[in-house]
């Protein structure tokens, strides 16, 4: 059975990378800004914001390449990752738009430069109010960051490196077919 094939871009590196922006634009900490879905875990107190990893779209034919001596094939793509963020709380509308608006800025592709995210657009923030398990009402505001990504997967290949070619006579009568 071949190894697991790795990738040059998971799940956890978005998540993070996205988590860090948000941290870094609006001064949350780790307890404020949650990766979504995570169950049995109280939501934090206000302000905070759920990252959530929408779509992987591909947008591109699959590239490859080959190497022989380490025995692997990788594949490359190109993808457009669609990330939602909701914002909770009094000023879920002003720090959606913060993020919204400095995403669309040249700032963010400077951001995001080291982590294999490139930021395309940050659809307009709508208000998507919801309520909690008491039926109370919670104010939340949601965003779509979308990113162009070029992720790798590196898998086993097998490889033959050298052949052996042995030549033998050929009986005349089956040259010439008579």
């Amino acid at each position: 059975m071949s190894p697991k094939p790795t990738q040059t871009l998971t799940q956890d590196t978005i998540y993070t990378a996205v988590r860090a922006y948000i941290k870094e634009f609006l001064g949350y900490d780790d307890e404020h800004t949650r990766r979504a879905f995570v169950d049995n875990v109280p939501l934090p107190t206000y302000p905070f914001a759920l990252v959530t990893l929408v779509r992987n779209t591909g947008n591109a034919t699959n590239e490859y390449s080959y190497n022989a001596v380490a025995g692997t094939k990788t594949i490359s793509t190109s993808q457009i990752i669609d990330v939602q963020v909701d914002f909770y709380g009094q000023d879920s509308n002003d720090d959606a738009e913060i993020i919204a608006q400095i995403f669309r800025d040249a700032v963010s592709t400077d951001y995001f430069a080291d982590s294999g995210l490139v930021p395309l657009y940050a659809d307009e923030v709508i208000q998507t109010g919801r309520t909690d398990e008491n039926q109370n009402f919670m104010v939340r505001n949601t965003l779509a960051l979308h990113f162009n990504v070029h992720p790798q997967i590196t898998l086993a290949q097998d490889f033959f490196t050298s052949v052996n070619v042995q030549t033998i006579a050929v009986p005349q009568d089956i040259k010439t077919g008579a």
